[in-house]
């Protein structure tokens, strides 16, 4: 091996090497910038990418704008796009291109293009296939040309019916649908209006029950039979203790009787039913007096003692009889006027708990009234705010009837007719 071959060779393999490792870190810095940018969130991408580009529109074009709809769990953007689409279906339909043909006194039966043909529906079928209906990307709009037809007036006059035709079908079905609503909210609004007034009426029999119970409708004041039963309960109380005393005086009456014993009062009531008694026994005293006077003027054994004495004795009788009569009828007397009070003590309680019952039973009645009143309150509330929420709606609803943009898709560009 020649001598200056091997570090020739080394020095190739080290510049084949440095020249790799060189290669190498180039491309690394150049794709990390793109891993970089590829990580990025999706919305710094949009921002800082070019809008697409939109294909100019033509002159003889119609164009139509569909505004935003909120559509309930899905996004705006997709739900917008749904509704451009279906809009643009619709119209490229032969059903809705039937719909134009058939209009009698429509301006595309009047053109030459359509009395080329004799067969409605054969000019139905060839606006499907050369109409060209197309939603235009990034945009709200919908952009509708029928190139096919040679004159311009001509082709101006169908395109524009076409859509003026669609735009006002959707503006008749939605203010069917406006119909509808406010017909069934008018049927909601009449409804809840009987409702209150049966309501209302109820309420006022219950307020004139709480007005003439004395209640008033507010349970926080203490009404007219609050105050008479309070009054009575306590006098009740008192009543127990009184016929209480009455049944213990009669009892004790009774017993005192039945041992022979009088009452303390008898002597008094004796005196008072026959006060003849009194001047009896007056008399009688006064006969001993006048007997012993006698007996020391004639002795024991005198014609005119012995008269006395008899006299005295008949008077004594007479006296002891009256006397025994008097206490029989007091005795009767006293256990009769015992025998009263304690019915009268009886019967006052008796009719005092009566009442008292009764009172409980229309306070109870009261109450649950009271509590009838405030629940036909809450609902008479509740209907209320539900009728006018529906006036509410049914307002709204009059306010779009009114509105010139009933509906979300309108016309944004009218056809011209050029060539």
């Amino acid at each position: 091996m020649p001598s200056g071959l091997l570090p020739r060779r080394v020095r190739v393999v080290v510049v084949l090497a440095l020249s790799f490792f060189w290669l190498v870190g180039l491309v690394a810095f150049a794709v990390s910038p793109a891993r970089a940018q590829a990580a990025e969130p999706d919305v710094g991408r949009r921002l800082v990418d070019p809008p697409p580009s939109v294909t100019p529109i033509k002159a003889g074009a119609a164009v139509l704008i569909v505004h935003p709809v909120a559509g309930g769990g899905i996004t705006s953007d997709e739900f917008l796009q749904r509704r451009i689409n279906t809009h643009a279906a619709t119209i490229a339909s032969e059903q809705h291109l039937r719909r134009v043909i058939g209009l009698a006194q429509g301006e595309t039966r009047k053109t030459n293009w359509f009395k080329e043909s004799d067969n409605p529906l054969e000019r139905a079928a060839w606006l499907r296939d050369h109409l060209k209906v197309t939603a235009l990307a990034g945009t709200s709009l919908i952009q509708v040309t029928l190139d096919d037809v040679a004159d311009p007036a001509e082709r101006k006059a169908i395109v524009q019916e076409i859509c003026a035709t669609y735009l006002d079908n959707q503006r008749q079905a939605h203010n069917n649908d406006l119909l509808d609503q406010t017909a069934s909210l008018n049927n909601v609004r009449i409804r809840t209006e009987a409702a209150l007034k049966e309501l209302r009426s109820a309420m006022r029999e219950k307020q004139v029950q709480l007005n003439l119970s004395g209640g008033g409708g507010n349970p926080g004041r203490a009404g007219v039979k609050e105050i008479e039963l309070s009054k009575l309960v306590q006098e009740q109380v008192e009543s127990q203790l009184a016929a209480a005393k009455a049944r213990g005086a009669l009892d004790a009456l009774k017993a005192a009787l039945d041992r022979g014993q009088d009452p303390p009062q008898l002597d008094a009531l004796v005196a008072a039913s026959n006060p003849f008694l009194a001047d009896d026994a007056a008399q009688i005293r006064q006969l001993e007096r006048d007997r012993d006077g006698v007996a020391v003027e004639v002795g024991e054994n005198g014609a005119k003692l012995k008269a006395l004495d008899a006299r005295i004795d008949r008077t004594r009788v007479r006296h002891q009889k009256e006397l025994e009569e008097a206490r029989a009828k007091a005795r009767v007397t006293v256990r009769e006027a015992a025998d009263q009070e304690a019915a009268a003590a009886q019967s006052k309680l008796e009719a005092l708990t009566s009442r008292i019952n009764l009172l409980r039973e229309e306070l109870g009645e009261l109450n649950n009234a009271t509590a009838q009143y405030f629940n036909l309150q809450q609902q008479e509330k509740g209907l209320n705010e539900q009728l006018r929420a529906v006036k509410q709606q049914i307002d709204q609803i009059m306010a779009a009837q009114s509105s010139h943009a009933v509906t979300d898709i309108q016309w944004h560009l009218m056809p011209e007719a050029t060539r």
